[in-house]
């Protein structure tokens, strides 16, 4: 980021910018951190899903539902299915606090035994030391933001741009209402992409309203302040999950603790249907349901 110095004679900038991190580099962090803390469990994906150049996916659930985790696993599968280069921006947490929940969902293991798994046999793991995946915080405006985007894609081509979330950008113009705001920043966003011809996923926030009525599934209506979002997107999933609401079975009597039901709620290139996923408590890592489980095709 530029941290601009204002006097009353004159303008000085003093540029300090702020490396993409690379996964390698944080690799090596973690291998050589004698206290690396834990971190909550991951989620698991399961259905056929597009991912084209110039095209938009949106990512929606409630606070703690598990947005973050369930795009660090979108990062983990669609590299290990496309390659590519990737780009994952969050204006939330640190790149450290990221790379150990990415840890946790490529080894599917919790963090005090996946130091000793990844260091024994690194070679399984390549994503991990792959120096076209990038994890960078953002803590400034879109403007500055896409600035950042633009230098990266000078050095190193982007295929994929994850944006974890989309309510956490601001822009440095001014606008009426909020969600004008937010328009701007997701049309700037979608002819960034279209130009770069990079695959965006996006987090989103689910409105609050869901918490207190009877029917707490999600729509595409229960975006939060998108500013239009859903009209630009080309594909949509839906977290839940029913022990987020203390419910543990279905009205028919099914378990439904520990499952993420993730509902494809727009599908530009197939079809909309709901698939189940295991929310593995005891390790961060993403299982399919039952051995049969069918796995995610990226195309």
């Amino acid at each position: 980021m530029l941290n601009i110095i204002q006097t009353h004679a004159k303008v000085s900038i003093l540029i300090k910018k702020k490396k993409m991190t690379k996964l390698k580099n944080l690799y090596q962090e973690f291998i050589e951190d004698k206290n690396p803390f834990l971190i909550n469990p991951s989620v698991y994906l399961g259905p056929i899903l597009y991912f084209h150049p110039g095209k938009i996916t949106i990512i929606g659930a409630r606070p703690g539902m598990g947005k973050t985790l369930f795009m660090l696993y979108l990062f983990k599968l669609i590299f290990e299915k496309k390659g590519g280069n990737h780009l994952y921006i969050s204006n939330e947490e640190d790149e450290s606090i990221l790379f150990r929940k990415l840890i946790t969902t490529v080894s599917q293991e919790d963090l005090s035994k996946s130091r000793e798994i990844i260091n024994r046999e690194p070679a399984k793991f390549p994503m991990l030391h792959n120096v076209n995946c990038n994890i960078h915080h953002h803590s400034g405006s879109w403007e500055n933001l896409q600035k950042d985007i633009e230098e990266k894609i000078k050095t190193q081509k982007v295929d994929y741009l994850y944006i974890d979330k989309i309510q956490g950008l601001y822009s440095d113009k001014v606008f009426k209402t909020r969600s004008q705001e937010l328009r701007y920043i997701i049309l700037q966003l979608k002819t960034l992409s279209h130009k770069h011809q990079f695959s965006t996923i996006i987090s989103s926030n689910l409105k609050k309203n869901i918490d207190k009525r009877d029917f707490r599934y999600p729509g595409i209506a229960d975006l939060k302040d998108t500013g239009g979002l859903e009209d630009f997107s080309d594909l949509i999933l839906l977290l839940f999950r029913k022990d987020y609401y203390d419910m543990f079975e279905t009205e028919d009597g099914h378990i439904m603790q520990n499952v993420f039901q993730v509902m494809i709620a727009k599908n530009r290139y197939g079809s909309t249907d709901s698939y189940y996923l295991n929310f593995n408590n005891q390790a961060s890592c993403l299982k399919v349901i039952s051995p049969d489980g069918i796995d995610v095709q990226i195309a």
